[in-house]
C-alpha cells in the first residue's frame, strides 16, 4: 500500500520561516471525529469504507506498522447463503440453514442475536468483496473439511487465501483516505475508553509511538481491535482449556480492546 495510507495531508509549500512558525505551534490537546474504529483489520476496514460512502468523516488507527491484521496470515475462508456465485451454481440454501448449522456445529453456545445478525447479512457482504474486486477460487462455493460439513456448499477462499480479500480491500480503503473521508494512523494504539457523566462511550485515549497520548473525540466508536490468541493471560482466563494450544495468530493480538472494554463493564 501506498506511504498515503500512513500518512494522509497537502503539502501546498514551504519556507524556512513556516518550519519555524510550525515548530513553534503547540502540540494538539485534543482531536475529533464522527466515527473512530479500533483496528485497521478485516473488520475495521469494512467498516471505515461504509462509515466513509455514508458521509461520516472517519479515523482509522491500528498498532501495526501495516493494515489488515490477521488477514495477513489466515486462510481467509468466509461463509454465507445465497450469495449471488452459490445462486448462479444452482446450490439450495438460505439464511435460516446457514444459522441451524452454524448453531449446531458452536454447540449452541453462540450468541443467537449475533449470529442471525451474521448469517442474515452474510451473502450480501460476499456480494459486496466481489463486486469491489475480491476473486474467489473456482471451486467456491465449497463444503468446508477443516470443520464440520455445512448442509450445503457455502464457503468461499481466494487463490491467495486472505490476502485475496486484502489487496481490494487496501485498494478501497485507500481512496477513501485519498478523499479525505477517512485519515488512518498506524503504529498508534488506545490505552483507553472516554466516557461521559452518563455513561455513553465519547471517544477513547491514542498513544503514539513517541509516547504522545492525545484525547480523540467521536460521535461513534468501533472496536473492531480482535482477539487475544497471543495472550497466555486472557486465555487462561476466558478459556482455560485452550492455554496450553497452540494458537495461529500475529503477536499484535493481545485482546487490547476486550480489556478496555472490561474495564469500563462491557460483557
Amino acid at each position: 500500500m501506498k506511504v498515503a495510507l500512513a500518512e494522509v495531508g497537502v503539502l501546498t509549500a514551504f519556507s524556512p520561516a513556516m518550519a519555524a512558525s510550525s515548530a513553534e505551534k503547540p502540540q494538539a490537546t485534543k482531536a475529533s471525529t464522527d466515527i473512530l474504529i479500533v483496528g485497521a483489520g478485516n473488520a475495521g476496514i469494512p467498516a471505515a469504507i461504509q462509515a466513509a460512502d455514508l458521509g461520516a468523516k472517519v479515523l482509522l488507527i491500528d498498532k501495526n506498522p501495516f493494515t489488515g491484521g490477521m488477514l495477513n496470515i489466515s486462510g481467509g475462508h468466509i461463509s454465507g447463503a445465497n450469495a449471488k456465485m452459490q445462486i448462479a451454481k444452482g446450490i439450495q440454501d438460505s439464511p435460516s440453514l446457514h444459522y441451524r448449522d452454524a448453531i449446531r456445529m458452536g454447540r449452541y453456545k453462540n450468541n443467537p442475536e449475533l449470529l442471525k445478525l451474521a448469517v442474515e447479512n452474510a451473502a450480501a457482504m460476499i456480494d459486496w468483496l466481489v463486486e469491489i474486486g475480491v476473486e474467489f477460487t473456482p471451486e467456491s462455493p465449497f463444503l468446508e473439511d477443516d470443520h464440520e460439513h455445512y448442509s450445503a456448499p457455502r464457503t468461499y477462499m481466494g487463490p491467495e487465501y486472505a490476502r485475496s480479500l486484502l489487496k481490494p480491500l487496501n485498494a478501497e480503503l485507500e481512496k477513501r483516505i485519498n478523499n479525505g473521508r477517512v485519515t488512518l494512523q498506524l503504529n498508534t494504539t488506545v490505552t483507553r475508553l472516554l466516557q461521559n457523566d452518563d455513561g455513553r462511550i465519547i471517544g477513547a485515549v491514542t498513544r503514539k509511538e513517541t509516547g504522545q497520548e492525545l484525547p480523540v473525540m467521536a460521535k461513534a466508536v468501533i472496536m473492531a481491535s480482535g482477539g487475544y490468541g497471543a495472550s497466555d493471560i486472557l486465555k487462561n482466563k476466558h478459556n482455560p482449556k485452550i492455554a496450553a494450544s497452540k494458537v495461529v495468530c500475529l503477536p499484535h493480538a493481545t485482546g487490547d480492546g476486550i480489556i478496555m472494554a472490561e474495564n469500563i463493564g462491557a460483557k
